[in-house]
């Protein structure tokens, strides 16, 4: 379980660093456990440790549209910014919901204020 593995890290001689917080987000996300895998990147945040586009993407890729679209909005008020696949997992999460018009929403907002084109990757979901 890589919630154990993080946990015994922190007693052992082997530091808990970003890879292993993201392995252990993505981990959480595979197994619907939402709520844990943003516990987690809430602690990178306050940790030393700072969370990266991978450790967004891989907590958007497990929760509910509307949580996934807050951290996307967090994500691009941040120095951090986003990137194309944040887009489409979070329009992704919109979709699986049958959010449609909030994932056009999305789509919108990414148009008017991005830095980066939007590829393939991003327009699947729509």
């Amino acid at each position: 379980n890589a919630l154990a593995l993080l946990s015994s890290m922190d007693r052992s001689v082997l530091e808990a660093d970003a890879i292993s917080h993201n392995f252990a987000i993505s981990a959480c996300a595979k197994a619907a456990h939402w709520g844990t895998a943003l516990v987690l990147l809430t602690f990178m945040n306050q940790a030393i440790l700072e969370p990266s586009i991978i450790s967004y993407n891989s907590a958007i890729k497990g929760i509910e549209w509307d949580r996934s679209l807050a951290l996307l909005a967090g994500m691009g008020q941040d120095s951090l910014g986003t990137d194309s696949r944040s887009y489409a997992l979070t329009m992704s999460a919109c979709d699986s919901a049958r959010k449609w018009g909030m994932a056009f929403t999305a789509l919108a907002a990414t148009l008017d204020r991005s830095a980066f084109e939007l590829d393939i990757i991003a327009y699947s979901p729509a």
